[in-house]
């Protein structure tokens, strides 16, 4: 699937054009990346989200933010789901 890419975080929009909210949503990460705030071009230390990898029949691994940790091996469904960034 060839996906267009866009500068400019997180976008729901972006995330209803290529997921598929009937078919089931896999996670790929078995620890989740801290997302740490940035202030004048400089991270202050300070974890406001957290970054894992998902995937999905028929299309590349993507990032989706989290805004809490959560347990591994769950099921996932993800609402309002945003995209980070889709990989080739």
């Amino acid at each position: 699937m060839r996906t267009n890419h866009r500068k400019g975080g997180y976008s729901t929009a972006t995330a209803k054009q290529y997921i598929d909210s009937k078919q089931p949503i896999y996670s790929l990460s078995t620890e989740l990346e801290p997302q740490t705030k940035f202030e004048d071009k400089q991270p202050t230390g300070k974890i406001v989200a957290y970054k894992a990898w998902f995937s999905q029949k028929r299309l590349p691994p993507f990032n989706v933010k989290l805004n809490q940790i959560f347990p591994y091996l769950i099921i996932w469904q993800l609402l309002n789901l945003t995209i980070l960034k889709l990989v080739k």
